[in-house]
């Protein structure tokens, strides 16, 4: 079998999580959150560099849904 990557599966998605990773890294936040201090918070950080968003579809059928865990959880 083939191991295919999201984007060869026509799978919409980006790398970091929903909410554009680590909000202690986002600027807006530059002025109440010290530098470094998301060190502190290290599974944050690693979802901020190696977590996957794969976007919400409400209606996806039942049938596409088990296909995607199929994919993500054997390629």
């Amino acid at each position: 079998m083939k191991v295919l990557t999201l984007e060869e599966a026509e799978i919409e998605s980006r790398r970091g999580s929903a909410g554009d990773g680590n909000q202690m890294r986002q600027p807006y936040r530059r002025e109440i959150i010290l530098e470094g201090q998301w060190e502190v918070y290290p599974e944050v950080e690693h979802i901020h560099f190696f977590g996957w968003y794969i976007g919400n579809f409400s209606s996806l059928e039942r049938r596409k849904v088990a296909e995607l865990c199929d994919l993500l959880n054997h390629g």
